[in-house]
């Protein structure tokens, strides 16, 4: 994997005790790091901006203006809300499966502590993972990117949404009345 703090179906966050005004940076990050890891973390980043540019012409120019630190953020939860996404939409994938994976998806991140592993398992639930595109495969990778000091959120809001599309999918999609649409669009 190409961050070294992401292991074996597990994020650990290696980094968690820097103070509130820094944490989490990159360049933070790299200070601390040897060089190895500070590699490791740049091509994290290097691999996060090339698959935003892949997925998101739109949103990739803006991203990359950001300064250090909220440009993180920003692909983080933009990737992970797409890694979901994708799962909701693929056309190849059994609609049966698409409920449970973005349940387990939405668990995984709701079962994540600071100081502790998130473990992403909803791989495990089917061969059909496999036709997921890579931005899905990697959502660990993209949960750890990241800083802690907005992490706990977007994980938050990247799992309320998991739930919500697994609701969706779980309905077929019906929207039969307003307050439906209100419910699917907001």
């Amino acid at each position: 994997m190409p961050c070294s703090h992401v292991t074996s179906g597990a994020l650990s966050p290696a980094w968690l005790d820097a103070d509130e005004e820094s944490h989490g940076s990159l360049s933070w990050l790299c200070s601390q790091a040897n060089d190895d890891t500070a590699n490791d973390l740049v091509d994290l980043k290097s691999e996060a901006l090339r698959l935003l540019r892949e997925t998101s012409r739109t949103f990739y120019l803006p991203i990359c203006g950001l300064p250090d630190g909220l440009l993180e953020a920003v692909a983080s939860a933009y990737l992970c809300m797409r890694a979901i996404d994708e799962v909701e939409d693929h056309p190849g994938l059994d609609p049966s499966l698409k409920a449970p994976l973005l349940r387990q998806i939405s668990l995984d991140l709701q079962s994540a502590v600071h100081d502790e592993a998130i473990q992403f398992s909803f791989m495990e639930l089917s061969e059909q993972t496999a036709l997921l595109p890579e931005v899905t495969g990697r959502i660990m990778e993209w949960s750890a990117l990241a800083p802690m000091t907005i992490a706990p959120r977007i994980w938050e809001a990247t799992s309320t949404m998991a739930d919500r599309m697994a609701y969706w999918a779980e309905i077929g999609w019906r929207i039969e009345t307003e307050g439906h649409l209100n419910q699917y669009t907001f």
